[in-house]
């Protein structure tokens, strides 16, 4: 099963995700997963992660902006399997799990979100409660928003106020 869990209180985010072909969520979770089994945690303000338990040292921690979690989203995708590009000169990062490609671009509060391998896109708002909600650059990397990118690729986010938490798993 795939699915997500977010308290926009909070300032730390859990995501989940299967290998079933089902989603559930507001953003349009889909299963169907190049990996399956593994969980990434963070904590907000921590540059630091925990693979399956295992701490790993990161070169930059997460960040609440406009009331949501930003990371460079490699400290998760790669862990989990994720294909990741960036393109400097268009400011478009490019992550892919399976089938699923989402297509995000520095300032724009809207990505593109192909299920079938980039043959048909739809263009989907980030957070349809707050169009600030956008990626964005802080020094040489590439700042997303992680329950977006998790949930499109058919992860579950989970968010833990009292440790600032976020667990991504798929």
């Amino acid at each position: 099963t795939t699915g997500q869990t977010l308290d926009h209180e909070r300032q730390a985010v859990t995501v989940t995700g299967g290998t079933s072909g089902s989603g559930s969520g507001g953003s349009g979770t889909s299963g169907g997963s190049a990996t399956s089994g593994k969980s990434v945690r963070l904590v907000v303000g921590t540059a630091g992660r925990w693979v399956n338990g295992t701490y790993q040292t990161i070169d930059c921690a997460p960040v609440v902006r406009e009331g949501r979690v930003f990371l460079p989203v490699r400290h998760v995708g790669e862990a989990l399997g994720w294909t990741l590009q960036w393109v400097a000169s268009s400011g478009q990062a490019t992550v892919t799990c399976g089938d699923v490609v989402v297509r995000l671009y520095v300032g724009r509060s809207s990505a593109d979100v192909s299920r079938d391998g980039g043959k048909t896109w739809q263009i989907t708002l980030i957070d349809p409660d707050n169009r600030k909600v956008a990626p964005y650059l802080d020094g040489n990397r590439v700042m997303l928003p992680l329950r977006f990118v998790s949930a499109s690729l058919g992860a579950k986010v989970t968010w833990d106020a009292k440790t600032k938490a976020v667990t991504v798993s798929q």
